[in-house]
């Protein structure tokens, strides 16, 4: 990786969007299935909601991935 690219301020930035991005979304994400919990007091169902909030992530991930490379990335 060039390390030219890391010093650049904009690449710096986008890359801590992202970062902060995926921090929330997997915080709301299990803070999602905590309520669950306190709502229902059930084990099974807060490990069931946890488990398919991650499933779409986990199925979809390698396919859109494929897809962004078969496909020509300014008509997507």
């Amino acid at each position: 990786m060039n390390l030219k690219l890391i010093k650049r301020k904009d690449f710096s930035l986008l890359i801590l969007g992202k970062l902060v991005s995926l921090l929330g979304s997997n915080m709301q994400q299990f803070a999602l299935s905590l309520y669950v919990l306190a709502l229902t007091g059930s084990a099974t169902i807060f490990a069931s909601m946890l488990s398919i909030s991650i499933l779409p992530r986990i199925i979809l991930s390698p396919i859109a991935g494929v897809f962004g490379d078969w496909f020509d990335r300014k008509k997507l």
